[in-house]
């Protein structure tokens, strides 16, 4: 995924792990479709009727146009497969931004985050019995005991909250690697930092809280991604939303709306401001996760206040 780049991560990691590291690493990475997490929006309320994934964003003064577009971070070939709308705005575009350019200081800074200090343990951490049935789920995953133990409580939520990495080859990532091969300019709008930091600024107590429920959504997580990509490939904004809320409803509320604050609404707030700028120079395609253009605080009404005209086209 990353070329011949190594993930050094000292956590004693099968060879299974270590070629499925850097796919669950991406998936955690760029989170903004993460089913374990919900909408804090009423049902139906998610785009105000406005359905697409692809956007036409213009500046009125220059008439400079340049794409945004909503992703879902799965290596799906209903979904790796460009609709032609969304190929040739990507074809005619020289700049490709991103939510995090997956480059080797920050892969490397974040498998590091991932990790509990040395000496410490998830299974001291979280008990024998959430242990016992967390490390029962990852192994389904390829992850042994001995590399469980060393992670943090929310890195092994996100990994439980996510579909096996086969290929490594997500849509951002091949859009991604599309880009470089075209010779494209590329730009990240966050660091690895930046992004880790919603999940490993919370208290152990509530990382735990947040794991002790993606463990008991697992036996769901099928069902609930084949939804997820159903809703997508419908170009359905609302949908996406409200299965996200329709899953997380069984969690505490008042974490999940914390949560749902810090990694979609705060971002949404700073991808717009960082973006902007590359905007104003049109010829730019965006890509980021599907969930972060609906609402009322989504990017789509955070550019419109910015005095863009959005436009959906496909």
């Amino acid at each position: 995924m990353f070329g011949n780049m190594t993930l050094r991560v000292d956590i004693g990691l099968s060879r299974h792990w270590r070629q499925s590291w850097r796919g669950f690493l991406w998936l955690l990475l760029v989170c903004g479709l993460n089913p374990a997490l919900a909408r804090d929006e009423a049902p139906g309320t998610a785009v105000g009727g406005e359905q697409g994934l692809l956007w036409q964003v213009v500046v009125p003064d220059s008439g400079k146009t340049s794409y945004l577009f909503g992703t879902i971070h799965s290596e799906d070939a209903r979904v790796t497969k460009l609709a032609p709308e969304v190929q040739a705005a990507f074809d005619q575009s020289q700049r490709f931004v991103m939510e995090m350019v997956p480059d080797r200081d920050g892969m490397l800074a974040a498998s590091r985050a991932m990790l509990l200090e040395r000496g410490a343990s998830l299974r001291a951490l979280a008990g024998q019995r959430l242990f016992d049935k967390t490390a029962r789920v990852l192994l389904d995953l390829g992850v042994p005991a001995q590399a469980a133990d060393r992670m943090k409580p929310w890195a092994a939520m996100v990994v439980l909250s996510m579909p096996q990495s086969r290929t490594g080859q997500v849509l951002d990532t091949l859009l991604y690697s599309a880009a470089i091969r075209a010779g494209k300019s590329t730009s990240g709008l966050e660091t690895a930092q930046e992004q880790l930091a919603v999940f490993d600024t919370l208290p152990q107590a509530e990382q735990l809280m947040l794991l002790e429920e993606a463990v008991a959504q697992y036996p769901q997580m099928a069902d609930m991604l084949e939804q997820l990509h159903v809703a997508y490939l419908a170009r359905d904004l609302a949908a996406l939303a409200n299965i996200n809320e329709k899953y997380g409803m069984a969690g505490d509320a008042e974490l999940a709306h914390k949560i749902n604050s810090a990694l979609i609404d705060q971002r949404n707030l700073r991808m717009a401001q960082r973006v902007d700028v590359y905007l104003r120079q049109g010829g730019v395609f965006v890509a980021v996760g599907a969930l972060h253009l609906p609402g009322g605080q989504g990017l789509l009404q955070l550019l419109r206040r910015r005095g863009y005209t959005v436009t959906s086209i496909y």
